[in-house]
């Protein structure tokens, strides 16, 4: 019976989490999570914010060959699948209701894209031989890291939730991420969210979620992952979205996971996908600055998937 009940807290808190921070990115864009949005308008809308943030931000070089690039957008369309055009609205029409299987395991796939994503950032070199600790700190390490260190810019850039950081008992935001986050967390809640945040995770708000989120990988997961026996972490060790997406990747994979009183699976698997998308573009977009060929690899694809997540809107 216990490992029923955690099994089932489990599954609720990561779902809860995933809609948290997709709801995040949505409501920092001015855009409403409503019958209107579509998968397109919220991929361009992003991509302008990301683009124009990105003008004064230095560069530090990226050298990716084509393929990579191009295995980025292919394991992309797996996430979106053959029923893409389904989950192209936020909100479900009747005919996309029905029959639909729940896709949990679409979040590993998620955390594996967001890897292949970072590793553009590691010298091409040692690019494929590099482990996740590793990773880690080359990219969000607070000694070294890029997007924590060399280039916050970047990091501030990809906007929130992506530019928020957990330290020990306090949450703030990278630059001026932490004024947007103020603004964001007195926002209005749409009843039927509030309702779905409260039935999973207890809380009633995105950010209340997302900040318990990044306070709990910093104090549980990084400390099991970084931290010496017996010790603290490092004083300016902090915890960033991906560690929570690791963190509960890991927890989906290698724990028990009861996905009871889903509800319509649509929800599910639009979210997975659509934050999903969002992460691969502000990760794409950054590494277009530093010289990845990115917008031309995007160019030369073709099918549904890339017409239904925006063409020429998105890089």
């Amino acid at each position: 019976m216990r490992f029923r009940t955690e099994a089932n807290r489990r599954w609720k808190w990561i779902n809860g989490w995933l809609t948290a921070a997709l709801h995040a990115c949505i409501a920092s864009l001015n855009l409403k999570p409503d019958k209107n949005l579509t998968i397109s308008v919220l991929l361009s809308t992003y991509s302008k914010k990301v683009q124009n943030k990105l003008k004064g931000v230095p560069v530090e070089q990226v050298t990716a060959d084509d393929w990579e690039i191009n295995y980025i957008f292919q394991l992309e369309e797996e996430l979106w699948g053959p029923d893409a055009d389904r989950y192209q609205t936020f909100l479900p029409h009747n005919c996309e209701t029905k029959g639909q299987p729940l896709q949990t395991f679409h979040f590993v796939l998620l955390f594996y894209i967001v890897e292949r994503c970072l590793k553009l950032f590691v010298d091409p070199k040692e690019r494929y031989q590099i482990g996740h600790k590793g990773l880690r700190r080359r990219v969000f390490g607070h000694e070294d890291g890029l997007l924590s260190k060399r280039v916050p810019g970047a990091a501030q850039a990809m906007g929130l939730p992506f530019s928020l950081t957990g330290l020990r008992g306090t949450i703030e935001g990278v630059g001026l991420a932490q004024r947007e986050w103020d603004a964001l967390k007195r926002s209005r809640m749409p009843d039927s969210l509030a309702n779905f945040y409260k039935a999973t995770t207890g809380k009633k708000h995105f950010s209340d979620i997302l900040e318990v989120a990044l306070k709990q990988a910093r104090r549980d997961f990084l400390k099991k992952k970084f931290g010496k026996k017996g010790k603290r972490l490092e004083k300016g060790v902090r915890a960033w979205w991906y560690d929570v997406l690791w963190h509960y990747s890991e927890s989906i994979r290698y724990h028990a996971l009861m996905p009871s009183d889903v509800g319509n699976p649509f929800y599910w698997n639009r979210t997975v996908r659509w934050f999903g998308s969002v992460i691969v573009t502000g990760l794409l977009l950054v590494a277009g600055h530093m010289g990845a060929p990115v917008n031309k690899v995007w160019q030369k694809r073709t099918g549904k998937t890339v017409q239904l997540l925006g063409r020429n809107g998105r890089f």
